[in-house]
């Protein structure tokens, strides 16, 4: 049974955030597209973000395909129009900055002790975490002292001095 060694909250929470905001820039995208040309949920076709701009042309045509008597292309047809692709474009450039960002998942940001090895460390050094943290009750612990004086296996979080496990000394990628 694995544990929980780190869960890196700050990361995910600048994740969540990116993410709150592709979801913003998403709306954005399908409301500009929306006024435009008059179509809901277009980004989802398959193949919007191949060619985007031709795409929104192409909606563009479809939606004065009766006045079209001239069968002009899509850009054509705004430009005689005079329609504002303007919005589009700077919604779709905000939206690509954000797209390949996926829903962050706590999982990813979590580690944890796995081997039997690893989760006995882990359990011996929350045990002297504990024990440190119940000393600080009664007096000062210096914690860059204990720090060096666990050779790393504990350490320090420098924004509020909490002590912690040494998530890369537990999975073995640095020696004690």
């Amino acid at each position: 049974m694995k544990r929980i060694i780190e869960f890196r909250e700050d990361s995910f929470n600048i994740a969540k955030e990116e993410h709150q905001k592709k979801t913003e820039a998403r709306k954005e995208l399908d409301h500009e597209i929306q006024v435009l040309t008059g179509h809901k949920g277009t980004i989802d076709k398959k193949g919007f973000f191949e060619n985007p701009m031709s795409m929104v042309f192409s909606l563009i045509k479809d939606k004065y395909i009766e006045k079209n008597t001239l069968v002009l292309s899509g850009q054509k047809l705004a430009e005689m129009l005079e329609l504002r692709v303007n919005p589009v474009i700077a919604a779709l450039e905000k939206y690509s900055q954000y797209k390949d960002i996926e829903d962050p998942i706590k999982e990813n940001f979590t580690t944890y002790a796995e081997t039997p090895d690893e989760i006995d460390k882990l359990k011996k050094i929350k045990k002297a975490i504990d024990a440190i943290n119940d000393l600080s009750k009664i007096t000062h612990v210096y914690t860059n002292h204990i720090v060096q004086g666990t050779s790393g296996a504990i350490t320090a979080d420098l924004r509020d001095t909490r002590l912690r496990p040494n998530v890369r000394w537990i999975k073995g990628t640095i020696r004690g």
